[in-house]
């Protein structure tokens, strides 16, 4: 799936992704948009009648223009003009069977759009069954839970954490993930583990709403 990202998948991972490669990181000056700033840049997109895939045009003058109050014209260029890196974090995120998923793609789970709608995060990084995320009834732990029964006793489990890439190396989650019933997903960029846990509070909380 991370190999076959739509344009607007795309375009959104661009504005909004850290991009994370090893050092290369530090070097990065150009801050990536907040949930609520992408939130605000979408709904105006979508005001205007195009999606985020428009953004990636060759010229996209009088729509960054008309989005220029939001977002200065010159930091949407910097974060649109970083395809090299995209394609760097693509690589690196499919050699550990890392995918995405963002909030234009069909795979990324609805509840979470009704339960926190503009304030769902952009992008969704996971490990294992993807389609787990849309199905119910399900089990939602977070990282910490980890040694929860539900590991072991046959059920589908969303396992919500930061550090996904640590994560998805643990010998406890290899055998769930093998059998396809054990699904791990961030709203972090895989490689960071210090964050605020608030975020991944709210995930859950979406994902466990009905």
């Amino acid at each position: 799936m991370t190999s076959e990202l739509s344009p607007d998948a795309q375009a959104i991972l661009l504005l909004t992704a850290p991009l994370l490669i090893g050092v290369r990181a530090a070097r990065n000056s150009v801050l990536p948009l907040s949930d609520s700033e992408y939130a605000s840049l979408a709904l105006r997109i979508r005001t205007l009648g195009a999606r985020p895939e428009r953004l990636l045009d060759d010229d996209i003058a009088d729509l960054a223009d008309l989005c220029a109050d939001l977002i200065e014209r010159s930091r949407l260029e910097s974060l649109l003009a970083r395809g090299f890196l995209l394609a760097q974090a693509l690589e690196r995120w499919q050699s550990r069977g890392i995918w995405v998923t963002t909030r234009a793609d069909a795979t990324y789970p609805k509840r979470v759009k009704t339960h926190l709608g503009n304030a769902a995060p952009p992008v969704l990084y996971g490990c294992g069954h993807v389609e787990l995320l849309t199905s119910d009834p399900i089990v939602v732990l977070a990282v910490l839970d980890a040694s929860d029964a539900a590991l072991n006793d046959g059920s589908d489990v969303i396992l919500v954490t930061a550090g996904l890439e640590q994560a998805a190396l643990r010998p406890a989650f290899r055998a769930p993930l093998s059998e396809r019933r054990l699904v791990l997903i961030s709203p972090f960029d895989p490689s960071l583990r210090d964050i605020d846990p608030t975020t991944c509070d709210q995930l859950i909380a979406a994902l466990t709403a009905r």
